[in-house]
């Protein structure tokens, strides 16, 4: 059953934030935000900070960073690929974290994608999540897998990103934390 939370936002986050926490907490997986912490994170060790800490069921703990892309799909139009971009410096951060916070760690970057322009997906399907009148789907990807098989975006600006085909092979839905306990391939980190 899809989630809704129409007006619970906790300030200073985003709706993809807020969207990522609603699904957590549907799901019964525990978590910390530490977005509280950032800004003295971030001084302190001169690194970019990462946005919770997950504990998923049979797994081990999990540092999430959360990237929010819009998916929009137009009438008569192709497709769009699964945008999963991240700046060098979101992989150096994660990996300085995960070094950090030791062996019992792992780290993910997690993909939300706002569905728009598409058809609303059936009820009960666990790997959409209603949110503030707007639907979601959130895939993981971990931060070894991402930094292996990632490719050069922009040297411009700095960003890499997988291909369409390698994120479909890497990805794993969010809703997986929360009902398949167990290794990384049945998805998650």
């Amino acid at each position: 059953m899809p989630l809704t939370l129409d007006s619970q936002r906790i300030a200073g986050r985003g709706h993809y934030e807020n969207a990522f926490e609603a699904c957590l907490r549907a799901a019964g997986v525990t978590f910390v935000a530490v977005s509280d912490v950032r800004a003295s994170i971030r001084g302190r060790l001169g690194v970019k900070a990462f946005d919770y800490i997950v504990y998923p069921e049979g797994r081990p703990a999990c540092l999430v960073d959360v990237k929010g892309r819009r998916f929009a799909v137009r009438p008569g139009k192709r497709r769009r690929r699964w945008e999963c971009w991240v700046t060098r410096a979101d992989v150096d951060g994660l990996q300085r974290w995960e070094t950090l916070f030791g062996p019992e760690f792992t780290a993910a970057f997690v993909f939300g994608y706002w569905l728009m322009g598409q058809q609303t997906p059936a009820a009960g399907d666990p790997d959409f999540f209603t949110f503030g009148g707007r639907v979601y789907t959130f895939w993981g990807v971990s931060l070894e897998d991402y930094a292996r098989h990632h490719r050069e975006r922009s040297p411009k600006w700095k960003t890499i990103d997988l291909t369409t085909e390698q994120f479909i092979r890497l990805a794993w839905p969010l809703a997986r934390w929360g009902r398949e306990p167990g290794n990384r391939q049945s998805g998650g980190c």
